[in-house]
């Protein structure tokens, strides 16, 4: 145990005394905490349900036993040791209260790789952590989860937590790792999406490619989202908020909580009041009304909703409103019974509290399911081929008038087995509510249910189907679930299960999307909910495509850095409060980020093609060396013009390496230690393409072998142990470069080796 593990438990004790949360928390053997101990981290945050987050489990990760049972199939799921529980309590306290992390992150990328973490080093505490611990939880939780992000959380949570907070004795253990995550290819991160231009290198050698979408991945999610007939309600809004954030690269949360008042347009006119489009110009514009995510402020506890805008490029303008328009179309039926329900504060609002109301026109109210005739189930795909085209509701008012005209036709088995489920519950009564016995033969056409029971009932029984009626905080008041775009009803299992048709006017569960229902729709992490590469791809291999939905995001943020625009107009467009927060989505690569550094036409052409690729790269700050630094010096004292003529003459000192850029003169004589420039020369200067860290990887495993390899020798000869001197410094200075930031010098008060070195005081020297 260390003081620092020790003060950030003190922490989360401190956080749990101020927020009156219990912090010994019991558990069973294996590791479940009982409902009554169960923490709400949902309620902690004020957040607005659904979902509801809780820390219900403080045991081992069961997808990691299962792995580790196939090496010893004793192994079973057991509680977390007590020093482990309390830094997963600690870390989640912080995340809440502090952080003002959410919820839904909270439970979904920091707990489960802390877990990882705990569940395949059990005899290790955390303070006792090293590298090879953390390399063992790396490689379980690759083979856990084949997409490889389990992994990736692990590292995310060494750095930010064990490292950030000095956790383990024998920290930092980042650096150590750091590399892992880019040794081999994963087909997730596989690919690139190319400009119109056709880009000068792939994604993959991209800045932080692996935040980027695949390309096929992408494309084909494109051609589903605009060219597919959606089969289902639920599919048709899925559909939409892709475009969304396709188009306007919003957070999956931001584009799941869009209003329903969302339209927002803007006139312009010249001073004298003429149209704009009439001079050349735009007379209107698109803006989008949202919620932005992360922006809250310093002193403000719980959750808001912060609203902003944002406005919608007049390419997509005329698509996004089509979109969203009929977006508002198929939602309003749902929209009209939520605030129903909330202004009557009634489950069935339809009806009047103490009517009596026939079990057949109550079915689809219950159950969704238009449908409770056997003769008209074979139809049924025809009633949603019509619905699925128009979505006018009007579709399932005449099924169901048509269906309550045939009194003589039989009750199809669905309306059977529903209300059968409900006989031992509630009670069924005659047109003027004398109870009928349960021991008589039933006449559906005359038999009638009570509006109070069946509510009374629904309100303590079906509480999973409940509408959501919680209003969002906002800054100036509050936000009622009925004023969403976004609105789906609750457990729609004639059409999500059975592929029928489910009646959205008459459904009393009405619910609000929420981030992880497009998420899992994408990535295919939620195993039981097939996502819409599996439905609508058209090959085996489209079908097991996923994409993270927030890829979208950096790519649309790169492509705007990539094509020139200004960087305070992509950081307003994305909501953020500081131009350096746009540039962690900038993923372009060197040549796209010399393409928009201009020279002078005149002076381009008078340097040429390589000179003016060295000037560009000193002026964005990506190259260093002596030819730079003179450059510099000349450029200062005796101008432009002198400084490109040396510049001109000294361009060929400009290499790209496999390892990095060198800016050297070699006119006269080559290198001596060409491809070695990590042995400690000043030159070098890092870059952090893909492919040269993917060198200098297999390089440092190579030096790392050779080393261990003379080690294992019996001899203790001079040769031995140059060997292994030689082979240390260029693991040092090989890891050196692979942590050097873009652009920056590797070793700025190194050696320069490109210099001869000969031996001092021969009879040479005079």
């Amino acid at each position: 145990m260390n003081r620092f593990y020790n003060s950030y438990i003190e922490l989360g004790k401190k956080l749990a005394n101020e927020f009156a949360i219990s912090w010994n928390i019991e558990t069973s053997l294996d590791g479940s905490i009982k409902k009554e101990h169960r923490w709400n981290l949902t309620s902690f945050t004020k957040s607005t349900p659904p979902p509801t987050h809780w820390l219900s489990d403080l045991g081992e990760y069961a997808n990691i036993i299962k792995v580790l049972q196939e090496q010893d199939p004793s192994r079973n799921k057991m509680a977390l040791s007590k020093s482990w529980q309390d830094l997963i309590k600690a870390v989640i306290l912080e995340a809440c209260f502090i952080k003002r992390i959410k919820t839904g992150t909270i439970i979904g990328s920091i707990l489960p790789p802390l877990k990882v973490i705990a569940t395949t080093n059990p005899s290790i505490e955390p303070w006792e952590l090293k590298a090879d611990h953390l390399l063992f939880a790396i490689n379980i939780a690759r083979k856990a989860q084949k997409s490889g992000t389990l992994a990736d959380w692990v590292i995310g949570v060494t750095k930010n937590i064990i490292d950030q907070n000095h956790i383990s004795n024998f920290g930092p253990l980042y650096p150590q790792l750091n590399t892992i995550k880019r040794i081999g290819e994963r087909s997730k991160y596989s690919s690139i999406v190319k400009s119109q231009s056709d880009l000068l290198h792939d994604l993959k050698h991209r800045k932080k490619a692996e935040k980027l979408p695949d390309k096929r991945a992408f494309w084909e999610l494109v051609r589903i989202v605009f060219t597919e007939q959606p089969l289902s309600f639920m599919d048709a809004l899925k559909f939409a908020q892709v475009k969304l954030m396709l188009i306007c690269g919003l957070r999956v949360g931001e584009a799941t909580l869009l209003p329903a008042d969302w339209k927002r347009k803007q006139n312009y006119t010249s001073q004298d009041g003429t149209p704009v489009g009439k001079l050349d110009g735009y007379s209107q514009a698109l803006m989008l009304r949202h919620f932005a995510e992360k922006q809250q402020l310093g002193n403000q506890s719980g959750a808001y909703l912060h609203e902003n805008s944002q406005y919608v490029p007049q390419l997509f303008a005329d698509i996004l409103e089509e979109t969203l328009d009929n977006v508002l179309k198929m939602t309003r039926p749902l929209r009209d019974t939520l605030e129903k329900q909330i202004k009557q504060n009634r489950l069935l609002p339809w009806f009047n509290s103490n009517d009596y109301i026939s079990a057949k026109e109550l079915y689809p109210y219950l159950s969704g399911n238009p449908v409770f005739l056997e003769s008209f189930e074979d139809d049924i795909h025809q009633y949603k081929e019509q619905y699925l085209k128009s979505y006018d509701k009007t579709v399932f008012d005449q099924l169901i008038k048509k269906q309550m005209l045939a009194t003589t036709d039989r009750v199809g088995f669905n309306f059977y087995m529903f209300y059968n489920r409900l006989s031992k519950k509630i009670n069924w009564y005659t047109e003027f509510g004398s109870i009928i016995p349960s021991t008589k033969r039933k006449d559906w056409n005359n038999v009638y249910l009570s509006i109070r029971e069946i509510e009374h009932f629904l309100q303590s029984d079906k509480r999973t189907k409940l509408s959501d009626t919680t209003p969002f905080r906002l800054n100036d008041g509050k936000l009622q679930p009925y004023e969403l775009l976004f609105l789906m009803p609750k457990r729609a299992l004639s059409e999500q299960r059975e592929g029928g048709l489910f009646d959205i006017s008459r459904s009393y569960g009405v619910g609000r999307f929420d981030s992880s229902i497009i998420t899992d729709s994408l990535t295919g992490s939620k195993k039981t909910t097939p996502t819409l590469f599996q439905i609508y791809g058209k090959t085996k291999e489209d079908k097991q495509l996923y994409l993270n939905p927030h890829s979208l995001r950096h790519l649309q943020n790169g492509e705007l850095f990539r094509l020139g625009v200004a960087d305070t107009i992509i950081t307003k467009r994305f909501n953020r409060k500081s131009i350096a927060m746009s540039y962690e989505y900038d993923h372009r690569s060197l040549s796209e980020k010399l393409d928009h550094i201009d020279l002078p036409d005149e002076l381009e052409a008078r340097l040429g093609d390589k000179t003016s690729t060295v000037a560009k790269l000193i002026k964005s700050n990506h190259a260093s060396g002596s030819i730079v630094e003179t450059f510099k010096k000349i450029q200062k004292e005796q101008g432009d013009n002198e400084a490109f003529d040396f510049l001109k003459v000294e361009a060929d000192g400009f290499h790209s390496t496999p390892y990095g850029h060198c800016i050297n003169s070699f006119t006269v004589d080559p290198c001596p230690k060409n491809l070695e420039c990590f042995a400690g020369c000043n030159h070098l200067s890092a870059t952090n393409l893909p492919e040269q860290r993917k060198n200098l990887e297999l390089l440092l495993v190579k030096f790392e072998n050779a080393a261990t390899i003379a080690k294992e020798k019996p001899s203790n000869s001079i040769g031995r142990n140059n060997q292994i001197e030689h082979a240390n410094q260029r693991v040092i200075g090989i890891k050196k470069l692979l942590n050097t930031p873009t652009g920056e010098k590797v070793f700025p008060d190194g050696q320069d080796i490109s210099i001869h070195n000969q031996p001092k005081g021969t009879i040479l020297d005079d």
